[in-house]
């Protein structure tokens, strides 16, 4: 059998394991029906999610935290209130990955459960609407929504970090640089873990990576931009965030890529730009990891990712960060 990703002696055993389990399973392949087919692209999402119900499993029964489902100015959310639950007027906000076309706050778990409970900050993960069932203009006004429904509840923008992972990552951006934009504040922190804020695929590693991530592969990534916007909005700044003006206010941000990532290149161009806009913004790039490898929490360089975010979100929500736990 030929080996897709090569075993570097660089990363940890956990590590290295894990790319044996990639090998043997291979690259993802999807078979996408038209945009307009929207009874089998819920049929594809349903898939997904159900791959990943017994890996949730675990997490919950290892955390244990409190759930609720409800709705927010008729968005659905997902409501994570772990165990040590403190500081009741902080809030993570999360905005889940999958290519704008995948994924949800359920299937999400292995980021939010195990950061509500290092942190012990409650986490609100939106579930908003997927491509091409809904585009990139429906999805920004759903998030906006969430958020004027939360300060409708009393909570501050000053109180808030927003955290989002590949595509979610890029949603959190524009999030906070469209908050800015309608002169309704900006969030306290990013944090943003792989995050994809080029939806026109224009980075250098998208080409000279593609087939080193065993995660994430170009052919997906190019339906999910079509689906998610024309080809015509993919440099707007809210569908781009890597093309926004950051000149203005804008909030503390961490990145967090691996070397083997498709999307290396989205994370340092938007550092780069961050930092040239005066910024604060601090990019970690983690040897020999593929794309959003925090999924897989408990390999050493997550822990370590996990506690850098956990150190981040303390720091920029002003809160005691205790660090025996983990």
């Amino acid at each position: 059998m030929k080996m897709l990703y090569p075993l570097p002696n660089s990363i940890s055993k956990e590590a290295v394991r894990l790319l044996h389990v990639f090998n043997q399973e291979g690259q993802y392949t999807f078979e996408f029906p038209t945009f307009d087919n929207h009874g089998e692209w819920r049929s594809l999402f349903h898939d997904f999610e159900s791959s990943l119900t017994e890996y949730n499993k675990s997490i919950i029964k290892k955390y244990n935290p409190d759930f609720k489902e409800y709705k927010i100015r008729s968005v659905p959310v997902l409501d994570i209130k772990p165990k040590n639950w403190r500081c009741r007027e902080k809030l993570i906000v999360y905005l889940h990955g999958g290519g704008f076309i995948f994924g949800s706050a359920q299937s999400s778990l292995a980021h939010t459960v195990p950061l509500a409970h290092a942190t012990g900050i409650r986490v609100v993960a939106i579930n908003y609407t997927l491509a091409p069932i809904a585009n990139w203009r429906k999805i920004s006004d759903e998030l906006v929504s969430v958020v004027q429904g939360l300060l409708d509840d009393e909570f501050e923008l000053s109180n808030m970090l927003f955290l989002g992972d590949s595509a979610g990552g890029g949603l959190a951006t524009s999030l906070a640089l469209k908050l800015r934009d309608e002169k309704i504040g900006i969030p306290a922190g990013l944090v943003l873990i792989s995050p994809w804020v080029d939806v026109s695929l224009s980075g250098d590693t998208v080409h000279t990576l593609k087939s080193a991530d065993p995660r994430l592969d170009l052919t997906t990534m190019k339906v999910a931009a079509n689906a998610y916007a024309k080809k015509c909005d993919w440099e707007n700044p809210y569908v781009s965030p890597l093309f926004g003006d950051y000149s203005d206010d804008f909030p503390a941000t961490l990145i967090q890529v691996g070397t083997k990532e498709i999307l290396l290149s989205d994370s340092i161009i938007l550092n780069q730009v961050l930092n040239s806009g005066g910024k604060y913004s601090v990019l970690e790039v983690y040897e020999g990891m593929w794309h959003n490898f925090q999924h897989n929490y408990d390999i050493p360089e997550s822990v370590l990712a996990w506690n850098k975010v956990k150190l981040f979100v303390c720091q920029n929500l002003n809160i005691p960060c205790d660090t025996s736990e983990k």
